[in-house]
């Protein structure tokens, strides 16, 4: 892979030093910024696998630097750190493809750990890595769009080898009466008050609605029909909802998941879409926000 070079950026003199200090001890080529304009003239002038950035600077946000660099240099991989962490803010990091969000002051010895693995990953994708060419046939967990003369049908592609069909309209959609029809939701929580209600307003609205009372009931009900998105609860019985948000995503990569939480936690936030989940809801959740998040999600799916 060459030379492993790690960016740090943090205007705290201190914190940067003894970070550089421990990650060349592992052996990496560390440079430092103390602010995101000299980070920013840095990756104008040379290639970095991984940056570790503040979330608080005088400057440009780290927000913003993560943007930049996941906009202009895709291939490298951007940590981000704070003293002052907050779940929102979490959630838009990790949903700008942050690989993680540490809240300071963190063991270095977990942040050696993270960033071994983060290596790992970048040389088994190498390796695995195909010609350009032969990237079109690869359908496992992808998927892939065979042409007909009226729509294109798209085909899901699982791990046992089955496909669910489903086709996308040609023309933009003119109502969102259309929408209802097509978008299929699944509730998954154990709270009768809260699900119950949730499914008739949303049916009253037009919406198909489909419920399950724990994770696995939701994999029992996946099987026998197809959605378009899943509001999943983070605590439940039996298997939780992160559990079943990985059982999900290894069977359904394509399928949109946000999760729903009564005992909000940055730590829960950032592991659940770091798995996979397309956003993270605290409730009581306004039953206009749910489905502008299920109108979104639907729309990112089609396009």
């Amino acid at each position: 892979m060459g030379r492993k070079r790690i960016l740090v950026v943090d205007d705290e003199l201190a914190l940067r030093e003894s970070l550089a200090g421990w990650l060349e001890r592992d052996g990496y080529e560390v440079e430092m910024a103390a602010g995101s304009k000299e980070a920013l003239k840095r990756l104008k002038d040379s290639r970095f696998d991984i940056l570790i950035v503040d979330v608080k600077m005088k400057e440009i946000s780290g927000m913003e630097i993560l943007k930049q660099v996941k906009a202009n240099h895709p291939n490298a991989t951007v940590i981000m750190m704070t003293a002052y962490g907050s779940i929102d803010t979490a959630i838009k990091a990790m949903k700008n493809n942050a690989y993680d969000y540490l809240l300071k002051p963190f063991d270095p010895i977990d942040l050696s750990l993270m960033i071994k693995k983060i290596f790992q990953e970048k040389e088994n994708a190498s390796k695995h890595r195909l010609p350009e060419e032969g990237v079109k046939d690869q359908t496992s967990n992808k998927r892939r769009i065979v042409q007909s003369k009226s729509v294109p049908v798209i085909f899901d592609n699982f791990p046992n080898g089955n496909q669910m069909p489903y086709t996308v309209s040609l023309t933009p959609k003119k109502s969102t009466d259309l929408e209802k029809k097509n978008l299929k939701i699944m509730l998954v929580d154990d709270e009768k008050r809260f699900i119950l209600p949730l499914k008739k307003r949303l049916s009253r609205r037009g919406y198909d609605i489909i419920t399950a009372n724990n994770g696995m009931d939701a994999l029992r009900k996946l099987k026998q029909t197809s959605v378009q998105v899943v509001f999943l609860d983070v605590m439940m019985p039996f298997m939780d909802g992160m559990e079943t948000l990985i059982e999900i995503k290894n069977h359904y990569p394509n399928l949109e998941v946000i999760m729903l939480t009564g005992k909000a936690s940055l730590e829960d936030a950032v592991k659940c879409l770091k798995y996979g989940a397309a956003d993270y809801l605290m409730k009581p959740t306004d039953i206009e926000e749910i489905i502008q998040k299920a109108e979104d999600a639907f729309k990112k799916e089609i396009c």
